[in-house]
């Protein structure tokens, strides 16, 4: 069994690899999702420290639609184990909103 002890998840956010991978940009997801640009650009850029669970899914909805694929989360972010002692900041991803209908960040 690992240790994981001296670890500490990270959330890698990998979305900008997949977007060029199915040749999407993030402008079009952007455009297509009714999502803010520089929302996607602080995800992207690492400069958030939460990410909406409604804006991942919205961002997923909009690149099955315009590929016919099926994405996941995952496909979107991961997550690695850095030990501990890493300067790194974490990027947590945010629990699901309570309520219907809230906004974009």
């Amino acid at each position: 069994m690992a240790n994981f002890k001296n670890t500490t998840p990270m959330v890698k956010v990998t979305l900008d690899e997949t977007l060029k991978a199915n040749g999407l940009t993030r402008n079009k997801i952007a455009v297509e999702g009714k999502i803010r640009p520089a929302t996607l650009s602080d995800i992207c850029n690492g400069r958030t420290e939460a990410i909406k669970y409604s804006t991942l899914l919205k961002i997923i909805e909009v690149m099955n639609g315009l590929t016919g694929k099926q994405f996941k989360i995952t496909d979107i972010v991961t997550v690695e184990y850095k030990e501990e002692d890493s300067n790194q900041a974490a990027l947590y991803v945010a629990e699901r909103p309570n309520s219907e209908g809230s906004e974009e960040s």
